[in-house]
């Protein structure tokens, strides 16, 4: 009503107000629509381009979605008035979720040395001295935060929210409900506390919290969101067993829900064993069709595209396979990954920097298959050797928190998985076991390193070094210089690569010639000659756009043999897996068409168009993204195919008898029966 009523008019009459504007940007940020905030602040940035107000505001807007925008617009203000409070505070909380205290501490300074005190520079603090487990200098701060008004809301809802964008969410949860205590309207601090229940698995008291918020203040997007969102998990099934409970679409449950519960049992086993972890409470996961769903559920606001999966600690979501959101990508990979995290998280009682989690999580994607996770790449090769791009250790955080683009989160992922396996290597797993015990225990990473494993400098450069050889011993007999000019055609390829045998871009753009002009023989040819020339490097060099339009009858070998490999390099590679099963199929292999055809089942059911994906990343650690997509041809949905494979894998498989009457499972009659059919027999 407010803007409705008084502001918009009051625009609209003098768009030249300039508190008009700050008004509706603060009165849209209280209920966090940023987008709204934004909008106005952009038209007022045009008519008041020195305003220290606007662009102060401004960064504070964009520090969700664009953190690079943010600290553009808080440099811009803090050049035209150093003592503007809120960009000071906005470049605290960055170098906060950076989880580089010192410059946190640093940012803080001008605010209090302007006003002492100030409540927000204080708070922040507050939260800095509980990140770094210095109690008594929390509690020090807090109390010098509250002295002016003890009953301020605000303090406890600010310290609340640092905690939970580190995953602290029983703390952050706490502080809350603080801040209630003192304010029981402040609705703020209410719907960040019903995100931070739901994060812990006290639904029922999340879910009622959210709608009470979205009856007090219909306008409040997060509450909103919530509110549909919990709509339409109503609708999904429920699946309970004494460890995990799984939520997801009812059509999709009869599809993988065995298989998703058998992979987290096994996750359970395995990665619980190592870590030497007993988990004592179920285990929540979700799996949600709808990517904005997906994306609510996990980050509280729609967006989040190329997001495949999060952890929470005890909560799991992931976008299904069935959905677009998944983008093609191996699920079951994602779902270990993710309940790495699980493990991880609770064994350190959440206090773990998100660069180490995610190292873990994606070195124990490859222990478990060797074509999951990431390996060395030619891009990687380039930017360790060429572009030194390796941050150091103690900074990798940085890597994640505002990456240039998807290439660049995805080399984080790398380097901080490359890191656990130096550790590994050189120092043995107990001792990374024992830095997560310390973890847990309140110490600082570094310190915990320079104890378990070598001094920081030392460390730093012996990861370089091994960084290095990694990428040396990366296809040694490989020429990754792309040829001068441009090749066109069959005949030039040929000419150059006469010359150039071992020349990777002339193979890889060759390959995608002949492949879009449907030559299956030198297709096919030329992954064996990236073979010959990459040795020993376990990572495919050349990743196929599409199967040739036509594949003479000479090329039936090749064609497999290339297939195989390809099938053998990456799980995510479900073209190849399907078409290994129409082969053997072809060939009445009955077991080969089924281990392919349950191997084209594990990435997502469809493969996607060309994708970009954002380079502004979740806070929450335990976010698996997608990787950049390879150029390709424009794809079609599989899942047609697939069905048409298993459908004629069963019918090779049918016995060659009758089965008795009461047999679990049966081939379906023409007739249909009324019953439902029994668990594990698909109805279509």
């Amino acid at each position: 009503k407010a803007l409705d009523m008084v502001l918009k008019p009051a625009l609209q009459k003098d768009a030249r107000l300039l508190d008009a504007h700050l008004a509706v940007a603060d009165l849209a940020m209280a209920i966090e629509d940023y987008t709204l905030a934004s909008k106005y602040l952009l038209a007022a940035a045009k008519r008041f381009p020195e305003s220290a107000e606007v662009t102060g505001r401004l960064a504070e807007a964009f520090f969700t979605g664009d953190r690079e925008a943010a600290m553009g617009y808080a440099e811009q203000a803090l050049a035209r008035n150093p003592n503007d409070a809120r960009s000071r505070l906005i470049m605290a909380d960055h170098w906060i979720d950076a989880e580089d205290y010192e410059k946190a501490d640093e940012a803080l300074e001008p605010a209090l040395k302007f006003n002492p005190r100030h409540p927000g520079a204080l708070a922040r603090r507050a939260a800095l001295r509980h990140l770094s487990n210095d109690m008594e200098g929390y509690l020090a701060a807090r109390r010098k935060a509250l002295e002016p008004w003890p009953d301020n809301p605000e303090i406890d809802h600010v310290i609340g929210k640092a905690l939970s964008r580190h995953r602290r969410f029983e703390e952050a949860a706490e502080h809350q409900r603080r801040a209630l205590e003192r304010d029981p309207t402040f609705t703020a601090a209410k719907v960040y506390l019903a995100q931070d229940l739901l994060r812990i698995g006290q639904d029922e008291e999340g879910w009622r919290l959210a709608k009470e918020v979205q009856e007090q203040d219909g306008y409040n997007v997060i509450a909103f969101n919530l509110a549909t969102l919990h709509d339409h998990i109503a609708e999904f099934k429920v699946i309970r067993t004494p460890d995990f409970t799984l939520r997801m679409d009812a059509r999709e449950a009869g599809v993988y829900a065995d298989q998703a519960l058998a992979l987290l049992t096994d996750a359970k086993r395995v990665l619980g064993e190592k870590y030497g972890l007993e988990l004592d409470r179920p285990v929540l996961v979700e799996f949600f069709p709808s990517q904005q769903d997906f994306a609510i559920r996990t980050l509280g606001v729609p967006g989040g595209a190329g997001i495949l999966g999060a952890c929470f600690g005890s909560l799991v979501t992931m976008n299904s396979p069935g959905g677009a959101g998944a983008q093609g990508n191996n699920w079951e990979a994602t779902l270990w990954h993710e309940f790495c995290h699980v493990i991880t998280l609770t064994a350190t009682k959440n206090r773990m920097p998100r660069w180490l989690s995610e190292g873990i999580s994606v070195y124990e994607e490859l222990q478990r298959d060797d074509r999951w996770g990431q390996r060395m790449t030619p891009r990687y090769r380039e930017m360790i050797l060429e572009e030194d791009a390796l941050f150091p250790l103690e900074k990798l955080g940085y890597a994640f928190l505002n990456p240039k683009d998807g290439e660049a989160l995805m080399f984080a992922y790398y380097q901080a998985c490359l890191a656990i396996e130096y550790f590994v290597q050189n120092f043995g797993e107990e001792k990374l076991r024992a830095v997560l015990r310390d973890l847990a225990g309140g110490k600082d990473l570094n310190d915990s390193m320079a104890r378990r494993f070598a001094p920081l400098a030392k460390l730093e450069s012996g990861f370089k070094a091994f960084a290095e050889k990694r990428a040396k011993d990366f296809a040694p007999k490989a020429d990754f210089d792309p040829p001068e000019t441009p090749l066109a055609g069959a005949e030039a390829f040929r000419d150059f690569l006469a010359d150039h045998p071992n020349n990777i871009p002339a193979l890889t753009a060759a390959a995608a010639a002949a492949v879009e002009a449907g030559d299956g023989e030198a297709a096919y040819a030329t992954p064996k000659n990236h073979q010959a020339v990459h040795g020993a490097a376990r990572r495919r060099l050349w990743i196929p756009p599409a199967r040739p339009r036509r594949t003479p009858a000479r090329d039936a070998d090749a064609e497999r043999a290339a297939l195989e490999k390809l099938a053998s390099l990456s799980a995510d590679a479900a073209p190849a897996f399907q078409r290994l099963a129409e082969i053997a199929l072809d060939a009445e292999d009955r077991e080969a068409a089924a281990a392919n055809a349950e191997s084209a089942s594990s990435p997502s059911t469809r493969c996607s168009p060309p994708r970009t994906r954002s380079a502004s990343p979740c806070k929450t650690s335990g976010i698996r993204s997608a990787p950049p997509p390879p150029p390709r041809a424009a794809s079609q949905p599989r899942s047609r195919q697939l069905a048409d494979a298993q459908f004629r894998l069963a019918q090779l498989s049918k016995p060659a008898t009758p089965p008795p009457p009461n047999a679990t499972c049966s081939r379906r009659s023409k007739t249909p029966r009324a019953s439902a059919p029994p668990t594990g027999c698909s109805s279509k």
